[in-house]
């Protein structure tokens, strides 16, 4: 049985609002950390750019998912109701999970599995002894949704959210994620999705829903354009 990592492992998951404004809102500290570059042993690795796997995820593979739950009231305020579950982290004795500072709150642990610790400060949460077959489930508020100008009378936002990735020092590995997202369909009409359906990433519609799955190495953002309808105008 191969030893457990004893060096920290990173696992961003930030939710922003703002794709281009990602690198500014952090301290000069936290985007040196975020792009430090150190020795790794791995002789290939991934260095950030995104591309989607089209194979299957074997089983012990590392899986997000995240529900995002969109209101009448998101559409003022830009807060929207979080959850989000890992499973399957890597075999490590330490790891964070980060989440953009100014974007995140009420950040709690709901559950967790295969796990020695785990706990939330501020804007991440730490997590000490993962066994394999983990699994830790979180709960947040997150402002996410926010205005564009207005295309003529009809009011438009974006909801953009990553980078997603799963980084240990200078490599980026697989990850799978699967994203839920409700919306108020009485009040928002979803215009389009970033990135488009391709191999390796799947969009689904519903009824004041979508869901996006995929495998990738890299930073994956994605984002989603709304117009606010004629029901919403009045409110």
């Amino acid at each position: 049985m191969p030893e457990k990592r004893s060096k920290q492992y990173i696992l961003c998951c930030l939710l922003l609002s703002w794709a281009t404004g990602l690198w500014g809102q952090f301290t000069p500290q936290q985007l040196q950390w975020l792009e430090s570059e150190q020795e790794h042993p791995a002789q290939v690795v991934n260095e950030g750019e995104l591309v989607f796997i089209p194979t299957k995820a074997v089983k012990s593979e590392h899986h997000q998912s995240m529900h995002i739950t969109l209101t009448r009231q998101s559409i003022a305020t830009g807060w929207a109701e979080v959850s989000q579950c890992h499973e399957n982290l890597d075999r490590v004795e330490k790891l964070e999970i980060v989440f953009h500072p100014q974007r995140i709150r009420k950040l709690q642990v709901t559950e967790f599995q295969q796990i020695k610790q785990a706990w939330s400060e501020g804007d991440r949460v730490i997590v000490r002894q993962v066994q394999a077959g983990s699994r830790i489930c979180l709960r947040a508020e997150s402002r996410v949704f926010h205005p564009l100008k207005h295309q003529g009378m009809q009011a438009q936002f974006e909801m953009v959210n990553g980078p997603f990735m799963r980084r240990f020092l200078d490599g980026y590995y697989p990850l799978n994620l699967s994203l839920q997202v409700n919306y108020p369909d009485a009040y928002l009409q979803l215009l389009d999705v970033h990135p488009s359906q391709q191999p390796g990433w799947q969009i689904r519609y519903d009824a004041g829903q979508i869901f996006l799955k995929g495998r990738f190495e890299g930073k994956l953002f994605t984002r989603l354009r709304f117009a606010q309808t004629g029901k919403g105008m009045q409110q």
